[in-house]
């Protein structure tokens, strides 16, 4: 019996219950799931600023709370692709913002299947709703 992996991407600095739903809603499409923790570094290159968390405690947060998931350490420049050279996910989960993300993956003709994660709760914390 073969392991269906479960591969997301992110920062998850102030882990909040949008991305514990993000993370759930990709759980229940695999076997493991695996994070690509975005390093300090990348973080502060492409959101222009410092994170909140440093990498060893935003994993440690994520270890919390999913103790079975896989960190793995996100590249310090963009398109190393480091991950990838690891394994190959049977499935990446990306969020409804990341769609930079979606086109980059798609760029690698990667032999996997991208699923979008919706929103969490939209009718309540939808951008729209809230300005």
């Amino acid at each position: 019996m073969s392991v269906k992996t479960v591969l997301v991407f992110g920062a998850f600095d102030l882990l909040h219950p949008g991305h514990v739903y993000f993370l759930n809603e990709s759980m229940k499409l695999g076997d493991e799931l695996h994070v690509n923790l975005a390093s300090d570094d990348f973080i502060k290159k492409v959101k222009n600023k410092t994170p909140n968390f440093s990498y060893l405690e935003r994993a440690g947060m994520l270890k919390k709370a999913f103790p079975k998931a896989f960190i793995h350490k996100g590249d310090d420049h963009m398109g190393d692709w480091s991950v990838f050279k690891d394994f190959m996910p049977d499935i990446i989960t990306v969020g409804y913002d990341q769609k930079d993300l979606v086109r980059a993956l798609n760029g690698l003709d990667l032999m996997t299947n991208i699923v979008e994660i919706g929103p969490f709760k939209k009718d309540v914390y939808s951008t729209t709703l809230l300005s």
